[in-house]
């Protein structure tokens, strides 16, 4: 726009005003966008010299969040006065802007928190091991007569014998019409063993939480010499994120009364 201004700057007036004004707003928008407050590129370099100097990347995400979050309610403040005092367009939008800033910043805190949570945990420990299992010859109706309907599961493990097969999903049993589901065997539905994301009980519960969060799964096979021992899901996660955040509070508790 910089460029366009100084092209223009001796044409028409009306063409030199317009890219006047948006080499302003871009300039603005730059500057603004070096605030060190996430999800700012500012805030991300502050996160980087802090994870430099002090070596511990969670140090570096929870105080460049936290700076976020003093910008934020920063701006909401001086948004409310100037609502007040001068400009009500203008207060609005500080105060919109210090919103979205300071609930960015709150967000990457809370996931820094869940991952220090998490730390040192393993996918056993979110691990559902009496997982419901099915045989790939089961016809679609009899699995939704006598699985689905009396189980009220949402996704059952393919297997012959101790072998994997596959895994399939009430999503996938609703893609078969009902008058089909009686000569329609599981086989011919299921997500194939070869395409099943599949974890070992000892990795790291971030990972699978990762694959969880990024792929849009519910449930991820647990893996163990080569045989399927159990399902990850996203409730186990949370169960697991629960008890350690009430341990987390007992021991700050226990801390501060000591």
């Amino acid at each position: 726009f910089l460029l366009l201004c100084l092209n223009f700057r001796d044409g028409n007036s009306s063409i030199t005003a317009l890219t006047q004004y948006l080499a302003i707003v871009n300039l603005a928008i730059g500057i603004f966008n070096l605030t060190p407050a996430f999800p700012l590129d500012g805030g991300r370099v502050l996160k980087a010299v802090v994870w430099k100097f002090s070596g511990n990347e969670g140090r570096a995400a929870t105080i460049s969040s936290r700076v976020g979050s003093v910008i934020g309610f920063g701006m909401i403040a001086l948004g409310i006065f100037t609502l007040f005092s001068t400009s009500r367009y203008t207060g609005i939008w500080l105060i919109v802007i210090g919103w979205f800033i300071q609930s960015a910043a709150a967000s990457v805190r809370n996931q820094q928190d869940s991952t220090i949570r998490l730390s040192g945990r393993v996918v056993r420990d979110a691990m559902r091991e009496d997982m419901p299992t099915i045989e790939p010859g089961t016809s679609i109706h009899a699995l939704v007569e006598r699985h689905i309907a009396t189980d009220f599961e949402r996704a059952y493990v393919v297997v012959l014998g101790d072998t994997l097969q596959g895994l399939i999903t009430v999503t996938d049993v609703k893609r078969v019409p009902l008058e089909a589901r009686p000569f329609t065997w599981v086989s011919q539905v299921m997500t194939p063993a070869s395409k099943v994301v599949t974890l070992t009980p000892d990795a790291p519960l971030e990972d699978g939480l990762g694959i969880l969060a990024r792929r849009g799964f519910r449930q991820l096979v647990i893996m163990e010499d080569d045989k399927p021992i159990g399902l990850m899901t996203r409730a186990g996660v949370v169960r697991v994120m629960e008890v350690s955040n009430i341990l987390h509070r007992e021991s700050r508790s226990s801390d501060t009364k000591a």
